[in-house]
């Protein structure tokens, strides 16, 4: 009886063995899919960073500034300096947070003058960049249409006509969120021309006969200049 039971025990782990490595036979393994490699950045920190970083390429962004104050000099300068007031509109694009590049036109009054200069800015910034305060350094040049007060124009006047302009200039400018302000000195050099024409008589086979003299002055309008400006980005 007991030889039995211990046969029959015998066959029934047989049995199950058997179906357990038939079952094992027949199953599908999982088989892990592996990730895509991920770039390592370790920084300063040596914290590691795991990343897939894709460059993208910053797009310039719109300013726009509007900029007034005195100009500073003399022409004549035995008669003392002269106080006179600057004032201009910039509209451009930033590039690459540090430079700055667009068109501007003013109005510049000078004793005797008044010009409307039209010119291109070019700015880059020392220290800083646009998302925070910085020092610049900016460069204005063109060219300016001109008009002579009447008070300056004496006998013979003909016409005025203005010349290049050249402005160098260097400043600090603050942010306060997309708002900028900022001040900043330079040198204004402004050329104009004014042009007059005199009745002239002269002697031609014993008789005086009229000729017109014309003539060209020349003025290079030097001054001094410190500007606020506010603007937008």
């Amino acid at each position: 009886m007991k030889r039995s039971y211990f046969v029959g025990l015998a066959i029934l782990f047989c049995g199950n063995f058997l179906l357990a490595q038939d079952f094992d036979g027949d199953s599908i393994y999982y088989t892990p899919i592996p990730k895509p490699a991920q770039r390592t950045v370790t920084g300063k920190s040596s914290h590691r960073v795991h990343s897939s970083t894709t460059l993208v390429s910053r797009k310039p962004e719109y300013f726009f500034n509007f900029q007034t104050g005195p100009l500073i000099g003399c022409g004549d300068c035995e008669n003392g300096k002269d106080i006179s007031f600057t004032t201009s509109i910039v509209n451009g694009i930033t590039i690459e947070k540090k430079i700055r590049a667009g068109l501007g036109i003013g109005l510049d009054s000078y004793v005797g003058w008044k010009t409307m200069p039209l010119f291109g800015a070019l700015s880059w910034d020392l220290f800083g960049s646009k998302n925070r305060n910085a020092f610049f350094l900016q460069l204005n040049y063109g060219l300016a249409k001109a008009w002579i007060q009447k008070s300056n124009q004496g006998y013979g006047f003909d016409k005025a006509e203005g010349g290049r302009m050249i402005c160098p200039q260097i400043g600090y400018r603050v942010k306060y969120h997309d708002l900028r302000i900022s001040v900043s000195m330079g040198v204004k050099m402004q050329r104009t021309y004014s042009y007059y024409k005199y009745p002239n008589w002269i002697l031609v086979n014993g008789e005086y006969q009229q000729s017109i003299y014309s003539t060209t002055i020349k003025q290079d309008l030097n001054r001094l200049m410190f500007t606020m400006a506010v603007g937008w980005k």
